[in-house]
């Protein structure tokens, strides 16, 4: 199913298809050949191990990304912070209702010092007082 994705789509499209781990690091293996700028995965079922597949195979030209709804915790939010550290061309990453507690968010907050660029949707996940602190620094930039 994921090997035919377009290499010159704009949009990577996959919201509510019931994707699981499996094939989010199927997509993953074909993800760093598209040319597309956002890919969309929302309300699925893919956890952290299916999010930090994709995470590491973005490709250059994604610049939105959004999972919301997909039981993404820690894990995932600490892959995603040591990729935004290099990272700067995703501008915009949706990660809302997920179970992201404060040690990924702690791990965002961190990588939002080097990057700069990038805007995070974490509202409706499991982030307490002092994590919400941390990132309330970097402003606008991202939504709790």
């Amino acid at each position: 199913m994921y090997s035919r994705v377009s290499t010159t789509t704009c949009m990577i499209y996959y919201e509510r298809t019931n994707m699981k781990a499996a094939d989010a690091k199927a997509l993953a293996s074909v993800l760093r050949t598209t040319k597309g700028t956002i890919l969309n995965v929302d309300t699925n079922d893919i956890g952290d191990e299916g999010f930090v597949a994709l995470v590491n195979a973005l490709s250059p030209t994604i610049t939105c990304f959004y999972a919301d709804s997909n039981r993404i915790c820690d894990a995932g939010a600490v892959a995603l912070a040591d990729v935004l550290r290099t990272n700067t061309t995703l501008t915009d990453v949706n990660l809302w209702g997920n179970c992201i507690g404060d040690a990924g968010a702690f791990a965002l907050a961190d990588a939002l010092h080097v990057n700069t660029t990038v805007h995070l949707n974490l509202a409706r996940n499991n982030i307490f007082a002092a994590a919400k602190r941390a990132l309330a620094v970097h402003g606008t930039r991202v939504k709790i």
